[in-house]
C-alpha cells in the first residue's frame, strides 16, 4: 500500500477500520502503523466492522488504545450481514463500544425514509442511557 500521495494532500484525510471481508486494516495494529507514516492522518472507527471481526467488541478498546487519539468520527449501523439498522438488530453493543462521544458520528444504517426517525431514536436513546 502506497501512502505518499496522501502525505502530500491539502486536505484532512482519515483512513477507516475494515470488515471482515478485507485483507488488511482490521485491526489495531495496521491503523496504528498507518497512523505512524504522517502525523496529520486521522482514523476512522468504523463499529460496524470492529463487530465482523470481534463480536465480543473488545478489539473496539485496542483501537481506542492504539490509534483513539487520532479519532476524527465514528461509522455507525447494525450488523446482520451487512449495515442493518440499529432499532432492527438491537445491538447495543455495537454502540456501546463507543467511548468517545465528542466526534461526529455518522450512522450507516440502510434506512427507508418510514425508518429514518424510528433509527435515530433508538440510537439517540441508547447513547443517553450509555452516557449516564
Amino acid at each position: 500500500m502506497d501512502f505518499e500521495p496522501f502525505k502530500s494532500a491539502n486536505f484532512p484525510v482519515a483512513f477507516e477500520n475494515m470488515d471482515n471481508r478485507k485483507p488488511s486494516c482490521r485491526n489495531a495494529p495496521d491503523m496504528e502503523r498507518i497512523m505512524q507514516i504522517d502525523e496529520r492522518f486521522r482514523f476512522v472507527l468504523d463499529v460496524n466492522h470492529v463487530f465482523t471481526n470481534d463480536a465480543t467488541m473488545r478489539l473496539a478498546q485496542e483501537f481506542y488504545d492504539r490509534v483513539g487519539r487520532r479519532l476524527a468520527e465514528i461509522h455507525l449501523s447494525g450488523y446482520a450481514g451487512y449495515h442493518e439498522p440499529l432499532h432492527y438488530t438491537r445491538q447495543t453493543k455495537i454502540i456501546a463500544a463507543i467511548r468517545d462521544w465528542n466526534v461526529p458520528i455518522i450512522i450507516e444504517s440502510e434506512l427507508s425514509p418510514a425508518t429514518l426517525e424510528t433509527e435515530l431514536k433508538y440510537i439517540t436513546e441508547t447513547i443517553n442511557g450509555l452516557r449516564k
